[in-house]
């Protein structure tokens, strides 16, 4: 699960995986445990799975936030915590 990859190597922000913690974003998380490499530049539209573009847009619709940029925003606000982010994708994930 995606969510376990954060819990397990770390929260990044700005970018999807950072290459020397493995720390990855919500996106980033859900790309990697889609089977997706890590090279993908954050922007590129990385979900090719019906799979993991339905865990993107639950955890969209869980946040309450729209599709494209509103996911990263999301997690990417300084205050954010690992713990919140890992919370936050198991609920969508369950709802």
């Amino acid at each position: 699960m995606a969510a376990d990859l954060i819990e397990e190597h770390g929260l990044a922000k700005n970018v999807t995986v950072c290459r020397a913690t493995g720390a990855m974003c919500i996106r980033g998380a859900i790309m990697v445990a889609d089977g997706r490499s890590d090279e993908v530049p954050y922007w590129f539209p990385m979900f090719i799975s019906r799979e993991a573009t339905e865990a993107d847009r639950a955890v969209a619709c869980y946040l309450g936030v729209e599709g494209g940029w509103g996911v990263p925003d999301w997690n990417n606000h300084p205050d954010r915590s690992k713990e919140e982010v890992v919370a936050a994708m198991r609920a969508a994930a369950e709802a």
